[in-house]
């Protein structure tokens, strides 16, 4: 989860009320990624257990470029947007932020899938003032099931009827990398 860098761009008259102003995702509990933004408001993000019972870790940055990568000119932090790829592939705790907070979030679980198995890892998006504790089960395939379907009837009434299955596919992939 991640919100994208428009703090850094300057103030925009449409925006002059969070001009500025950068969000925050910071851990709420085990799992659970608390998102405040000055204009979409508050939300939470709840990562389902794995199948063994653990909770994903939460790894933390910011949504900030690594201009010292790219430019060779100094950071404002240490962490910057590809430090989940430092942390995750080259183990590398400090490009992490240990407060737990910043302007993009992950939740980190580390499985080992045989060939031929799959997993199915849940989450769930929620306005925070929501007083029901999402649930991952039966409500949450129903409405997943029920997105799938609205999408499908979209994507029918914009010409894809007359597609093969293998084309429609290839078109809804298309359009999903336009938007």
């Amino acid at each position: 989860l991640w919100f994208a860098n428009t703090w850094s761009w300057g103030c925009r008259p449409a925006a002059e009320d969070a001009c500025g102003i950068r969000p925050m995702l910071k851990a709420d509990a085990a799992g659970v990624v608390a998102a405040s933004h000055p204009t979409l408001g508050k939300y939470r993000l709840t990562a389902e257990r794995a199948p063994d019972g653990s909770h994903p870790e939460l790894l933390f940055t910011e949504n900030d470029t690594n201009r010292e990568r790219l430019w060779r000119a100094p950071n404002d932090s240490p962490y910057v947007k590809d430090s989940f790829h430092e942390r995750v592939i080259h183990g590398r705790t400090q490009a992490v932020t240990p407060e737990q907070r910043g302007t993009k979030a992950a939740a980190w679980y580390r499985l080992e899938v045989s060939a031929a198995q799959s997993v199915t890892l849940r989450l769930r998006l929620r306005k925070a003032e929501s007083s029901a504790q999402p649930t991952f089960g039966r409500e949450f395939d129903l409405i997943l099931a029920e997105r799938q379907r609205e999408a499908d009837e979209f994507y029918l009434s914009r010409g894809h009827a007359s597609l093969s299955s293998e084309e429609r596919r290839i078109a809804r992939q298309s359009a999903a990398g336009l938007l």
